[in-house]
């Protein structure tokens, strides 16, 4: 019984298929002027990654480093840094809150190849793995 519940939520998909993952085109964004309300912005891009149903956070596209939040604050106050590194989706959340925010950035567009993992689900377990293979 407890093994069919397991099974309740399980899917495979391509992660490429994820608007939140890397997959192709990776934008860096870099301020050249300190942003002045640096914690709104990280809970934009969390708020998405929550309603998108992503195993990640806003600490795995912004600038964030060690996870602390006091120490985002002190890089977005300065005048030059690396604000984000991330996919289209979330760059664009990222570039429209730096316009609200009236903030001068440049951004480093870099193109890769398509990621063809996949990212597979298992109840509370997300991971990502090279293949998968179905089974009867």
């Amino acid at each position: 019984m407890e093994q069919d519940e397991a099974l309740e939520v399980f899917e495979v998909s391509l992660l490429s298929e994820k608007e939140w993952a890397e997959a192709g085109t990776s934008f860096a964004t870099y301020c050249s002027e300190p942003l002045p309300h640096p914690l709104q912005l990280y809970s934009i891009i969390q708020d998405y990654l929550w309603t998108a149903g992503a195993p990640r956070s806003a600490r795995d596209y912004l600038n964030i480093p060690n996870g602390s939040l006091a120490r985002f604050r002190e890089i977005t106050g300065t005048s030059s840094y690396l604000l984000a590194e991330a996919p289209p989706k979330i760059h664009e959340l990222v570039v429209k809150e730096l316009r609200r925010q009236n903030v001068c950035h440049n951004v480093i567009t870099t193109e890769r190849t398509s990621n063809q993992k996949l990212i597979v689900q298992l109840g509370g377990t997300v991971f990502v793995c090279e293949r998968a293979t179905a089974e009867t």
